[in-house]
Order: structure tokens, then sequence, then C-alpha cells
């Protein structure tokens, strides 16, 4: 059964509480508040999807942000570089729910201590992914690989079923498909150039072995 929309933010002065007397309370000043309407802040609490706390590193010019469902359930963790929480800056952390993912996927994983998992992580550099970004299956094993240069892909992009087996490999340049992809699902071979298709092929069973 779906809580009313008001329910969870009679628990924002709880978690404002939280953070103040955490062992980190000297690092954040004035902890606050904020509604989402989707993915924009709003100020209609009645129209809110999630609701948020925030606060800015003292002595730093940062907002770290906790963004919570409807449920109370953590959806991601982040810090920004300005109090609208436009431009996210440093480690970010996605969260979701273990249950809808197995519902999603037709899939049996279990956690009895909690129905919440990493579901991603990665940096941001004044607004832009930067660096290796890592996803997630429920039980903590990696799903996939891939790296950003100033928000666009660069480089290697590898994806892996719950058991390990590359099912994906291949590389982008300035955010556009370049070269051979290898696709172990499909049991394809296909070369890009700039994003565009070039030529599909069957993988033999030695590149697939090579490949795995």
């Amino acid at each position: 059964m779906k809580i009313n929309i008001s329910t969870p933010f009679k628990f924002l002065p709880i978690i404002v509480v939280i953070l103040l007397c955490s062992p980190c309370r000297k690092t954040f000043a004035q902890p606050k508040s904020i509604y989402f309407d989707g993915n924009r802040i709003t100020t209609n609490a009645e129209r809110a999807t999630s609701y948020g706390v925030y606060g800015k590193l003292s002595g730093q010019d940062l907002w770290v942000l906790k963004r919570y469902d409807l449920y109370d359930n953590l959806m991601l963790s982040g810090s920004y570089k300005d109090e609208q929480l436009s431009k996210p800056h440093g480690k970010f952390i996605f969260y979701g729910s273990i249950a809808d993912y197995n519902y999603q996927n037709f899939s049996n994983f279990k956690n009895p201590k909690t129905d919440r998992y990493i579901t991603q992580q990665g940096e941001y550099v004044d607004g832009m992914e930067e660096g290796q970004w890592t996803d997630y299956f429920p039980d903590g094993t990696v799903m996939g690989y891939r790296t950003y240069e100033k928000g666009k892909l660069e480089g290697k992009v590898e994806f892996f079923n719950y058991r390990g087996r590359r099912l994906l490999l291949g590389h982008y340049k300035d955010g556009l498909k370049t070269g051979t992809w290898y696709d172990l699902k499909r049991k394809v071979k296909e070369v890009f150039n700039n994003d565009q298709l070039v030529s599909t092929a069957k993988l033999t069973k030695a590149e697939i072995a090579d490949i795995e």
C-alpha cells in the first residue's frame, strides 16, 4: 500500500537531527530539506515524487545531498558545487530495490538484512561524468564498467552476467562507438565507425572462447 505523499516529510526533522548528531556533525552547516518532482526541484510538497536532505560542507563550496523515495528508501547520495544542486561534483552512489530488480529481470537475489543495494557509482567533475563508472548486481557482483572523459564515453566498455562471464565488449571514442564490438549474448561482432554500423558477422567458437 502506497503511503500518503505527506507522510515521509514527517521524518525530515529526525533525519536532520541524525545528520547533526553524527560523528561528521562539525562538517555540515544547517542541513535543509528539499522536494523533487521527477528530477526537478519543487516547492510544492504535494507534487513531490521524492525528497532529500542536504547541507553545505563547512569550509568548502560543496553541498552534500541524500535523496529518498516516498517510502523513505535512500535513492542516491552525492555532492554539488552549488546550493541549487544543478552541478554535481564528486562521488555519487545510486541505490535500488532488490525486489524490483528480481521482478524486472526474473531473478532471485536475496539479502536477509535489507532490500536496498548499490546499483551504480561513479564521479562527477564540474557537472560531467569523469573516470570509471560501475554497475552492480544486487549481490554486489560487478555488472559492468564504462569510462567517461568530460561527460563523454571514452575507452573500453564491458558488461557481464551475474556469474562473471563477459556479455559485451566494445570501445567508445569521444562518445561514439568505434572499432569492433563483441556481443556474446547474440554471438555476433559488429564494426562501428563514429557510431555508424559498418558490418556484422557471427562470432566463431574460437573467438567466443578467447573473449570470455
